[in-house]
């Protein structure tokens, strides 16, 4: 299959190294963005000449690109996040159902080889908990938000593979940091419940995330990777969604799938808003 890359200049260096080792994919070629001035030009004849298409680049650009492939009937592979609001996900998920082509949404964080090795085991679990401590250097509430709490709710949501039927935040102030303290708990249709510890005033950083069960308690501390078999998370997922183009099999992400784990984060951020 022939593939074609769109990525920002910092990107490229990953792909590179991960695109020519794809079984059976042909790099066709690369569109290059960069924060400063996004290179001028069409992507249209890039897209026009190959068969698969790796959307990262700019996160508020790659609505527009993805969109655009999709309409062209090309097969893609997108970073996430993939849009800027649920209707723009929810618009992905309809122009791919339209096209008929196999469409995967990269949700790197479920690729950890310690939650991997964990998943088997905790699949019964009635609690999830996680906690997250994060010393305030200056980051916004939405960046710690964005880089720190969405992977882990992620892996939540693919752990407990259940719709959420509630969705309760408290949300502290201490310190003189807004929200340096919050509480989200979660609800699942399945009986299982979530639970978020967040303090964002911590003197050290520490994120741990606990499975319990009716006659087990299992830890996953994703800082130390080390005890199970190294792995290469970008390359896992990209190598996943090859599989799922050769064989046209929809095991992966789905942008449907996205925009469902998209619309809970979205949920939370908006009651932190609230209750802060």
């Amino acid at each position: 299959m022939r593939a074609a890359l769109i990525a920002t200049d910092k990107e490229y260096a990953s792909f590179a190294r991960i695109l020519p080792r794809l079984d059976g994919v042909q790099w066709v070629g690369s569109h290059i963005q960069t924060e400063q001035a996004p290179r001028a030009g069409s992507t249209d004849l890039l897209i026009d000449k190959a068969d698969v298409i790796f959307v990262a680049g700019i996160p508020e650009k790659r609505f527009d690109c993805i969109a655009h492939a999709l309409r062209r009937g090309k097969t893609v592979w997108a970073a996430a996040p993939l849009a800027a609001t649920e209707a723009e996900y929810r618009k992905l998920a309809a122009l791919a159902g339209e096209a008929g082509v196999v469409n995967h949404a990269a949700h790197i964080s479920r690729k950890s080889p310690v939650f991997a090795a964990c998943l088997p085991e905790v699949g019964h679990s009635r609690i999830i908990r996680v906690e997250l401590f994060r010393p305030y250097k200056e980051e916004t509430l939405q960046a710690f938000m964005r880089q720190t709490f969405f992977p882990y709710l992620d892996r939540v949501l693919a752990a407990a593979d259940s719709p959420v039927q509630k969705i309760q935040v408290r949300t502290f102030s201490l310190g003189g940091v807004t929200n340096s303290r919050l509480k989200v708990t979660l609800c699942f249709n399945s009986g299982m419940d979530a639970e978020f510890c967040v303090d964002r005033n911590a003197r050290f950083p520490r994120e741990r995330m606990f499975f319990q069960g009716k006659d087990f308690v299992r830890e996953a501390d994703f800082l130390e990777p080390g005890k199970v078999a190294p792995s290469r998370p970008l390359q896992c997922d990209m190598e996943d969604f090859c599989r799922s183009v050769r064989q046209a099999d929809l095991r992966n992400v789905t942008f449907a799938e996205s925009a469902d784990v998209y619309a809970v984060f979205r949920q939370i951020e908006k009651q932190i808003r609230t209750n802060g």
